[in-house]
């Protein structure tokens, strides 16, 4: 007798998240990778670039194009997983605010995205203190720590097994987790509030109507890759000091002599020693980016529940 095997409806949201991850990174990584090192530079880090452009003719000119991709492998790995966080944590959060309706209503899509927010912090927190680190080899702090000439062969999982030898597991896994959750659950919240409101603002009137299906995977592609890029835009631009914040305490957090105490600590010297432009460093590359990631990853994550044939409320 031949078995069938299914996959549980619950954990359709984590596969398309983990997909949708995956393919958001893709296109986005490069483009991380400036605004880490613009956000970073200042305080234990020199000051190298005077802005986007300025950062990109850097990279490839001393690193070559390989190091716009410096960090992938790891969060490759990590950000599926964050994704999948996000969007498997709110939708089966969103099932249980409201079990026997699939069309989502809004106060439920705040709830459940920042639950999703907080729970891809505990993902996102590790996954980009690493990503950090690498992308700042050769400029950051990472270079006081080993000898010049050994640099360049540092790769993600060296790094994670040097941090955890040298200052614990904890160290891993909390810094920057408290401004990676006051990023993030707000964020998604946002997102999701978006996401669902503009797609019912897209529905006709019998759809709206009828909420024992989620309608808003019925729209059109294009019409969900340009909701995706509107709300991911909005929400990641909404906690975007909160991500500068993140970023310095990260690339500070294997210093010999860290600069930071915390997230507070990290507010206040950099607000009173440098004003509050370095909040928004590296703002202008993540609004130009932060439609096309966003936008690709919703799709990717709304194809792939529709290839799953379920009525999924997300």
């Amino acid at each position: 007798m031949q078995e069938n095997y299914t996959i549980s409806p619950s954990l359709h949201y984590f596969v398309a998240g983990w997909l949708g991850g995956c393919t958001g990174l893709l296109v986005g990584h490069p483009w991380d990778t400036v605004r880490v090192r613009l956000q970073t530079q200042g305080g234990n880090v020199p000051i190298r670039y005077k802005g986007t452009l300025h950062c990109i003719k850097n990279i490839i000119k001393t690193e070559s194009v390989l190091g716009l991709y410096k960090g992938l492998a790891f969060p490759l790995l990590g950000y599926a997983g964050l994704n999948a966080a996000i969007f498997g944590t709110e939708g089966n959060v969103m099932k249980l605010l409201q079990p026997n309706e699939h069309l989502p209503r809004l106060n439920n899509s705040l709830i459940a995205g920042a639950c999703g927010g907080i729970a891809g912090a505990l993902v996102a927190s590790p996954v980009e203190l690493v990503k950090i680190q690498m992308q700042m080899q050769n400029i950051g702090i990472l270079s006081q720590n080993v000898t010049q000439t050994n640099i360049s062969k540092i790769g993600p999982f060296t790094f994670t097994l040097m941090l955890i030898r040298n200052q614990g597991i904890t160290a891993l896994l909390t810094k920057g987790l408290w401004a990676t959750i006051l990023r993030d659950a707000p964020c998604c919240a946002i997102y999701f509030f978006l996401l669902d409101g503009l797609c019912y603002l897209l529905l006709n009137e019998e759809q709206r109507k009828d909420r024992t299906k989620n309608s808003n995977l019925e729209l059109h592609p294009f019409k969900l890759f340009m909701i995706g890029g509107i709300a991911g835009t909005i929400g990641w631009s909404s906690t975007y000091p909160c991500d500068v914040i993140k970023s310095r305490l990260q690339a500070d957090v294997v210093s010999q002599r860290p600069l930071y105490k915390g997230v507070t600590d990290c507010f206040y010297k950099t607000i009173s020693q440098e004003g509050i432009r370095p909040l928004f460093a590296g703002l202008k590359i993540t609004l130009l980016t932060a439609f096309p990631i966003n936008a690709v990853t919703l799709l990717t994550v709304i194809l792939y529940l529709r290839l799953a044939g379920t009525s999924l409320v997300i």
